[in-house]
């Protein structure tokens, strides 16, 4: 709180462990939890310990339930520790080694990432062979880059030739990106470009896959002030 940082815990696997001893001492309460790993090493997984059947009276259980996993989990945290209900870390391999505590070295033989590294995963074993299963059957690793907000608050934007900060093409169009596995405009300018350009349309592609646009860039990923983009 002291510093302003806003960083991952990486204590799931201990938190897991300690809520399902404590669910094991008491196996004769009507209602319980059961607690269960997930790929973050950041994130533990809760459900009902008894399962909800198919009458009126297990709507009753729904609530009261979540709010019992909750207040039993919120037990276990320390007094600088939260633990919300969110779909993904918004800040997830923005901080490099610093994303963590306790900290981690960006990349590892498992994601081989340049943004986070094998250390947040789960110790089971189970994720890490998921992640390097995925890599393996696609022949390369997974290539998503999304593109930062444009926007006159974005200093990613500030000094790229050719784009005012205001806006692109004018408010009657929108920004189209062509990036991922089996675009053709990927196999024409390769991993390291790509073709950022404006059309009335998302569907105005020509036959090659590019977008037919008003005005349009091809930028270099790897170059200096426009690798923040993705």
């Amino acid at each position: 709180h002291q510093n302003k940082k806003v960083r991952l815990s990486l204590r799931a696997k201990e938190i897991m462990d300690n809520l399902n001893k404590n669910e094991a001492n008491s196996p004769y309460e009507s209602e319980g939890c059961n607690w269960v790993p997930e790929y973050g090493a950041w994130m533990v997984e809760a459900t009902p310990r008894r399962p909800y059947n198919g009458y009126s009276v297990d709507l009753l259980r729904v609530e009261r339930n979540m709010r019992l996993r909750r207040k039993r989990i919120l037990s276990e945290l320390n007094d600088n520790e939260i633990a919300p209900t969110v779909a993904a870390f918004p800040m997830l391999g923005a901080l490099g080694d610093d994303g963590s505590v306790p900290p981690v070295p960006v990349g590892g033989p498992v994601t081989e990432s340049e943004y986070i590294g094998d250390g947040i995963i789960n110790p089971h074993p189970r994720f890490a062979a998921l992640s390097a299963n995925i890599r393996k059957r696609r022949g390369e690793k997974v290539n998503i880059r999304i593109p930062l907000f444009h926007d006159v608050n974005t200093p990613e934007y500030a000094d790229l030739p050719g784009l005012p900060p205001s806006t692109c093409c004018g408010e009657e169009s929108i920004l189209l990106w062509r990036f991922g596995k089996g675009d053709l405009s990927r196999e024409k300018y390769g991993n390291g470009f790509v073709i950022v350009g404006c059309s009335s349309s998302s569907r105005e592609f020509n036959d090659f896959g590019d977008p037919v646009t008003l005005q349009k860039w091809l930028f270099d990923v790897e170059g200096g002030g426009c690798k923040g983009l993705f």
